[in-house]
C-alpha cells in the first residue's frame, strides 16, 4: 500500500486526482480494508521514522467522514499511532530538525538515484548539478583508463622491439653456424686439415669404408664382431676408451700365457690379430682426435680418470728386459731415435726463423702500423707455422707406428701393453731408457745437431716414410728391419 503521509499535498481542484494521478474510489478502498483489516493496527503498520500510517481524519481524499459508515466504526474507534505532521516546505528554522529526523540514504546518493522523499523536490538546477558530477566522474574514469592502456601499449611496444632485435641476432648467428658447418663438411676428416700423413698401408687395410659412414674398424674382442666408425671411435669419452683398452689387455694376457708355454699354439694368430686391432685403435684416435690421444697417455686405465701419477723410471727399466729385444731391434730403435730428434731439431729451427720474421710493427711497438701489411704478412706466417706444427705431429705419429707396428713383434707389443697396465708406456721413454743403457747422445744434443744441414735431416727422415710404406697386415706381426732403408 502506498505511503502518502510524507508527500506534500498539492491541491489540484480535481476530485479523485492527486498530483496528476487518478486514485480508486472510496468504496473500493473500503472493500480492500475490510479484507486485509488486522487484529491490531500495530501489526499492519511499520514503525519507522520515515513511514507514517494512513491519516483517515485528514481531508487528504475528498470523501465522506468515516463515521458515516457503520462498517468502519471499529476501525475508526481504534487507537491509531499518532500521525506525524505533514511535511512542510523547507525553511531555515525547521531544516536542522528535519535533517536529524530523516537521514538520506548514502547508497542512493552514491548510485545517483535521488528520491523526493529524501531530498525534497528535484529542481532543474539540482538535476544539472547531478548530471555534471556524473559526467565529470565518467571523464575521469575514461582518462584513467586511457592512460593505463597507453602505458601498457608502450611497454608491449618496447618488449616487441627487444624481441625483434634478439631474433635478428639469433638469426644472424644461425646463418653463421650453418656456413661454418658447410665449410667443415667439405673435408673428409679433421686430419685432412691439420696432418700431412694419413697412416701406413696397414692402417688403410684395417680402416675399410662402410657405405656413407666413412672409415670403419672391426673389433673381434667379443663373441660377435663389432664394427665402429673411426669418427665415433675417436670421439669416445676417456672412460670408454680406457674400458676398450683394458679389454685388449685382458685378451692379450691370456694369449701370452698360452704362447709362452707353446710357441706353436693357435693363440698366436689370435694374438697377432688383437695387437693389430689395438694399435689400429691408437692410430685412429691419434689421427682424428689428437687432444684425446695426448690425454689418453696420461690416463690411469683401472679408474678411468686422468691422474698426475705416471709410470716411473724404475717401471720402465723393469719393463725393458721383458721386451727381449734382439740386437737388430736395438739398433733399429736407436737409429730411429737419432732420425726422430734430428728431424724435430730441424722443425724447431724453422719455427724459430718464422717467428723472427714478425716485424716490430706487428707486435704493436712501432707507431703508424699499416693494417693491410700486417694482415698479409701475419696470415702468411700463420699458415707456415700451422704447416710446421702439422709436420711435427706427423713425425711423432710416424715414429710411433714405426716402433709399435714395424720394429716390435706382436708378442712384444702384447708384453708392452700387459706389463705397463694400468698405464700406457710412452715410446720416447722406452727408447730413452734403451739409449741411456747404450750411451747414446742426449735429446738436447740431437736437437741442436748442426753437423748436418736442415735439408739433410729432412732427407734422412724420408727413410722412415719409405719404411712405413712397406708395412702391411701380412708382415706387421714380425720385426721389419729399418736400417736396410739407409
Amino acid at each position: 500500500m502506498r505511503d502518502i503521509s510524507m508527500d506534500t499535498p498539492v491541491p489540484t481542484g480535481i476530485p479523485g486526482e492527486f498530483m496528476g494521478v487518478n486514485f480508486p474510489s472510496i468504496e473500493y478502498s473500503l472493500d480492500m480494508l475490510k479484507e486485509f483489516q488486522p487484529q491490531q493496527p500495530t501489526e499492519f503498520f511499520v514503525s519507522t521514522n520515515s513511514i507514517a500510517p494512513l491519516d483517515f481524519v485528514s481531508d487528504l481524499f475528498p470523501f465522506c467522514p468515516v463515521a458515516a459508515d457503520p462498517e468502519l466504526q471499529p476501525l475508526a474507534s481504534a487507537e491509531l499511532p499518532a500521525s506525524p505532521p505533514a511535511k512542510q516546505a523547507p525553511s531555515t528554522s525547521s531544516s536542522g530538525s528535519a535533517a536529524k529526523d530523516r537521514k538520506p540514504s548514502r547508497e542512493r546518493q552514491s548510485s545517483g538515484r535521488w528520491s523526493t522523499r529524501d531530498k525534497g523536490p528535484v529542481t532543474e538546477s539540482r538535476k544539472l548539478e547531478v548530471n555534471r558530477e556524473a559526467q565529470r566522474r565518467f571523464r575521469q574514469r575514461q582518462k584513467a583508463r586511457s592512460r593505463s592502456i597507453e602505458t601498457q601499449l608502450a611497454e608491449a611496444t618496447t618488449a616487441l622491439h627487444e624481441m625483434k632485435a634478439k631474433h635478428s641476432q639469433l638469426e644472424a648467428r644461425n646463418q653463421l653456424l650453418e656456413k661454418v658447418a658447410r665449410l667443415n663438411n667439405t673435408h673428409s676428416s679433421p686430419s685432412d686439415r691439420t696432418l700431412l700423413w694419413q697412416g701406413d698401408p696397414a692402417w688403410s687395410e684395417q680402416a675399410h669404408t662402410k657405405g656413407s659412414q666413412g672409415l670403419s674398424l672391426t673389433f673381434t674382442l667379443w663373441d660377435q664382431d663389432c664394427v665402429v666408425t673411426v669418427d665415433e671411435l675417436s670421439k669416445l669419452p676417456l672412460p670408454k676408451m680406457a674400458k676398450l683398452y683394458t679389454a685388449f689387455v685382458q685378451k692379450l694376457a691370456v694369449c701370452l700365457l698360452e704362447v709362452d708355454g707353446d710357441p706353436n699354439s693357435p693363440m698366436v694368430e689370435q694374438m697377432n690379430n688383437w695387437t693389430a686391432e689395438a694399435t689400429c685403435f691408437a692410430v685412429a684416435v691419434a689421427l682424428y682426435n689428437p687432444e684425446a690421444f695426448r690425454t689418453f697417455g696420461q690416463l690411469r686405465l683401472d679408474v678411468g680418470s686422468v691422474l698426475p701419477e705416471r709410470m716411473s723410471d724404475e717401471a720402465y727399466k723393469e719393463l725393458l728386459p721383458k721386451m727381449e729385444y734382439t740386437e737388430a731391434q736395438v739398433q733399429d730403435l736407436l737409429h730411429l731415435r737419432r732420425l726422430y730428434y734430428g728431424k724435430l731439431g730441424q722443425l724447431y729451427r724453422q719455427r724459430k726463423e718464422l717467428r723472427s720474421q714478425v716485424p716490430l710493427a706487428c707486435m704493436g711497438e712501432v707507431e703508424g702500423i699499416c693494417a693491410t701489411d700486417n694482415y698479409t704478412l701475419l696470415s702468411s706466417l700463420a699458415e707456415k707455422l700451422r704447416v710446421n706444427a702439422a709436420e711435427e705431429y706427423s713425425v711423432f705419429l710416424q715414429s710411433f707406428c714405426a716402433i709399435f707396428r714395424g720394429v716390435q713383434t706382436s708378442r712384444q707389443r702384447g708384453i708392452n701393453m700387459v706389463h705397463a697396465y694400468p698405464y700406457v708406456a710412452h715410446k720416447d721413454r722406452v727408447v730413452g731408457v734403451l739409449a741411456e743403457q747404450h750411451g747414446e747422445p742426449s735429446i738436447n744434443t740431437l736437437l741442436s745437431d748442426t753437423s748436418k744441414s736442415d735439408l739433410q735431416h729432412a732427407a734422412d727422415w724420408q727413410q722412415v716414410t719409405a719404411y712405413l710404406d712397406s708395412i702391411s697386415m701380412a708382415n706387421m706381426h714380425m720385426h721389419q728391419p729399418l736400417l736396410r732403408w739407409r
